[in-house]
């Protein structure tokens, strides 16, 4: 997908993940995510606001689609540690 995605974050203030658009105009949905994690699909960005209490390991979900019947999807895992 061209995603570059950081595979761990660290409690802190805010915490996101930018998906580079290399192609035509392509629309990425947050299939599968923590409860409070969000897409903004202006910047295409995903934003969570972790604390010391999200320490864990989560399975992220991203899906792709190119509006003309194409659809990918993406599964990594995202790790919260205490840094």
């Amino acid at each position: 997908m061209g995603a570059q995605i950081p595979a761990e974050l660290v409690p802190g203030p805010r915490a996101g993940a930018n998906i580079e658009i290399i192609s035509d105009p392509l629309t990425y949905t947050l299939v599968q995510g923590p409860p409070e994690m969000s897409h903004d699909k202006v910047t295409n960005t995903l934003w969570w606001f972790v604390t010391s209490e999200d320490i864990s390991t989560y399975d992220i979900l991203l899906e792709v689609d190119d509006g003309q019947g194409g659809v990918a999807q993406q599964m990594f895992k995202l790790v919260v540690s205490a840094g």
